[in-house]
């Protein structure tokens, strides 16, 4: 995919990691678990490279921040307003997989919505740890992580997307959304180049 936007390289950022942060966003069991009706069919791969890109940032002691989405009760949900569906904190479908848990010195943040930094207190985060770059993983590639790119981008960090280390529900779906992010937002890269 990455060789198919050579055109906009030009603008691409080079990768620091000692100013960099990665944010996995939503790799929860409502889209990673097969008997869940939101099931993300490319989840293994995905799996696999997201874990070796939260392998690479801690072998280097860079912060890894994950976020989950769930609403709380009384919470304004926008989610299920256009999906007629949503997660509800709390339950068995909010829960971050096993296989990616986090440790007990990174940040966990739950979101209502596609945006990771929309009244989370990511970008306080970020900037308490003097993160100059972000590094985006996760689900799902034209949803919650394309927001939360563009969001990163308009709050001056160099953004990065790992663009196998994101899925979305279809190819094309996946594909569009990193042809975007790729021409005004930010740079792709793959997790084995990180």
């Amino acid at each position: 995919m990455i060789e198919t936007l050579t055109e906009f390289k030009h603008r691409w950022k080079k990768l620091n990691i000692s100013d960099a942060a990665l944010l996995v966003i939503d790799m929860q069991e409502y889209f990673l678990n097969e008997n869940s009706h939101a099931y993300i069919p490319d989840s293994n791969h995905l799996i696999k490279n997201v874990s070796n890109t939260i392998a690479k940032f801690r072998e280097n002691s860079r912060p890894v921040i994950h976020t989950y989405f769930a609403v709380k009760d009384g919470e304004k949900d926008s989610i299920i307003n256009w999906w007629n569906d949503s997660v509800k904190d709390g339950t068995f479908e909010s829960n971050i997989i096993k296989e990616l848990s986090p440790e007990n010195d990174e940040a966990v943040i739950r979101k209502p919505t596609y945006d990771s930094f929309y009244e989370t207190g990511l970008d306080e985060i970020l900037k308490s740890k003097n993160i100059k770059q972000v590094v985006i993983v996760g689900v799902v590639t034209n949803l919650c992580c394309e927001t939360s790119a563009r969001e990163s981008f308009v709050r001056g960090y160099d953004t990065f997307i790992v663009t196998d280390g994101m899925a979305s529900y279809s190819q094309e779906m996946h594909d569009a959304s990193i042809r975007n992010l790729a021409y005004g937002f930010a740079t792709p890269v793959l997790s084995r180049n990180i």
